[in-house]
């Protein structure tokens, strides 16, 4: 687990079931990545995955943790807002 700003970024490797490009489901490699708040890390605020081939070009935690700054960076003012509204 890592602190990005005002959150914590947990990633969990796990084996994902994905759809192919023709809808086929298939076994993947990838993470689980929880965004948390800093102050009460207790319950995540989302849990998206990602998996190599899709999100990742590669399966590495390197990668997962880009991903997961990028994407906290376009979320950070939805969470903010409702952690506001709490």
């Amino acid at each position: 687990m890592f602190q990005y700003e005002e959150f914590f970024i947990r990633l969990t490797p796990e084996f994902l079931i994905c759809q192919n490009e023709n809808n086929i489901a298939e076994s993947c490699e990838g993470f689980l990545i929880e965004i948390l708040d800093a102050e009460n890390s207790s319950y995540p605020l989302e849990i998206i995955s990602v998996a190599k081939g899709y999100e990742l070009s590669e399966n590495s935690e390197k990668e997962a943790e880009e991903f997961a700054e990028e994407y906290l960076e376009e979320m950070a003012e939805v969470y903010r807002k409702l952690l506001e509204d709490e």
